[in-house]
């Protein structure tokens, strides 16, 4: 299997739901996610965006859309997988996640990370509160059992909890009126932020958006999601100096399964040609950023605009073919082979023939 960039190309423009010009109730003309593996450029290309004099972009991943614990698993858990334990758990674990880990109060990878602080503590917690007050069905203290006897009878320890708080989450039989309560979470926070620095459309950056895309243009449907590509082998070599792992097959441990996983989604039907989504190569950003720009702007009904910007360069993106030991570049077309032709790039054609993908 093999494949060809062949430069920047303007995706399909199915008919927005609204006029696009028009903006929503909330003052915004547009929604755009960025996605891609890690170490794919999804950075740069959203902080390139929010250059854009009409494009706010969120200034970290957001991280409670999509990531554990965030609102694509809340969604799943109050609606098809409820169950009383499911929800009284994803009631919890999304709480803790905004109150505690997102906002750096952990001793995580987020420590510091201080989402809040982007939209306005006062603002961050009053979105949060009146979600929360629409997810809680029942909640109150219940009995912990104990393990002492005396005599005939149980009894606690002194310092033994004898209650606990459970919450049973509310159940959704319908998925959009929970989606509903997420869109205005999301807007409450992102489209505010981009009121209030004078633009009308937002953009938010997490890679994994790749593989949550159904349930984002659930929210969103004519969202528009830019799939920001790289060489699979620049991708292993970048995770490998950025985690430190002593071996290229730990980095490709980490990333051979998103590759898996969108292999499938692209076999599974799901038809891309109805939604907004573009495929842009980090190689080819880098050598016409203003290219990607009007690709990306075209898509969304942006005014266009050209972006002088000296911050991509195809020497660094490029930098693996120098940097990347001979055996660990081919460790890394062996074991990604049948998917190098699914993102667009080239390898030796033995390996590309007997590539069988998982």
């Amino acid at each position: 299997m093999s494949g060809e960039r062949r430069g920047i190309k303007k995706p399909g423009a199915p008919p927005y739901p609204r006029d696009v010009w028009t903006p929503d109730e909330h003052g915004m003309k547009g929604r755009i996610f960025v996605a891609g593996t890690g170490r794919s450029g999804t950075t740069r290309l959203a902080w390139l965006l929010g250059k854009h004099p009409e494009v706010w972009a969120v200034p970290t991943e957001a991280r409670f859309l999509i990531d554990p614990d965030g609102l694509e698993d809340l969604v799943s858990a109050l609606t098809d997988r409820y169950s009383f334990y499911h929800a009284d758990q994803a009631v919890k674990r999304f709480d803790a996640l905004m109150r505690h880990t997102l906002t750096g109060r952990t001793e995580t990878v987020f420590r510091n990370w201080y989402l809040d602080q982007h939209f306005g503590e006062a603002r961050w917690y009053r979105a949060l509160n009146a979600m929360m007050s629409q997810l809680v069905a029942i909640d109150f203290d219940e009995n912990v059992p104990c393990d002492r006897w005396t005599g005939t009878h149980a009894q606690h320890w002194p310092s033994q909890q004898k209650r606990h708080r459970r919450t049973i989450g509310r159940f959704f039989p319908e998925r959009e009126p929970l989606l509903a309560l997420c869109r205005e979470l999301i807007d409450t926070l992102f489209a505010s932020a981009a009121r209030e620095a004078g633009k009308s459309f937002w953009c938010e950056k997490t890679p994994l958006n790749l593989l949550s895309m159904p349930f984002l243009w659930e929210l969103y449907p004519d969202a528009l999601v830019v799939h920001v590509k790289r060489d699979p082998r620049g991708v292993a070599h970048s995770l490998r100096k950025q985690w430190g792992f002593a071996e290229i097959d730990q980095a490709l441990d980490m990333l051979e399964p998103y590759y898996v996983r969108w292999a499938r989604f692209r076999e599974s039907g799901y038809d891309l040609s109805t939604r907004r989504y573009l495929e842009l190569a980090v190689e080819d950003i880098a050598a016409a950023p203003a290219a990607a720009m009007r690709a990306i702007l075209f898509s969304v009904g942006a005014s266009r605009a050209d972006y002088p910007d000296d911050s991509y360069s195809l020497d660094r993106t490029n930098a693996w073919q120098r940097e990347m030991e001979p055996a660990d570049r081919r460790r890394c077309e062996e074991r990604l082979a049948p998917y190098f032709g699914l993102m667009g790039y080239d390898i030796e054609p033995r390996l590309a023939e007997a590539a069988t993908p998982a």
